[in-house]
């Protein structure tokens, strides 16, 4: 069985264009911060295998008086079967080493 945890903050500067309609578009070089979050778990097991992963992206920065926040998430399951692929597989292994 295994976990795995991490969090990766991070800080930059944003280049963004804004266009409101007809009017002209606006560059804007702003400070942004960013959040990274990952979380596993899972199993190995000597005939089954299985795994759940979840990855988290939170994205925030400023406009002119507006914050501006997005954020993303994905979570992934998996599981599995080993198959025996019997002796055959191993004298092969041998033979080739």
């Amino acid at each position: 069985m295994y976990l795995n945890a991490s969090i990766v903050p991070a800080i930059g500067y944003r280049n963004s264009e804004f266009r409101y309609g007809d009017q002209n578009s606006k560059d804007d070089l702003e400070l942004t911060l960013s959040l990274t979050s990952r979380f596993a778990l899972g199993y190995n097991g000597k005939h089954f295998y299985a795994g759940l992963t979840f990855v988290s992206l939170v994205d925030s920065y400023n406009y002119e008086s507006t914050s501006i926040s997005s954020s993303t998430g994905n979570i992934r399951f998996v599981i599995g079967k080993r198959f025996n692929t019997g002796k055959r597989s191993k004298k092969k292994e041998k033979q080739s080493i």
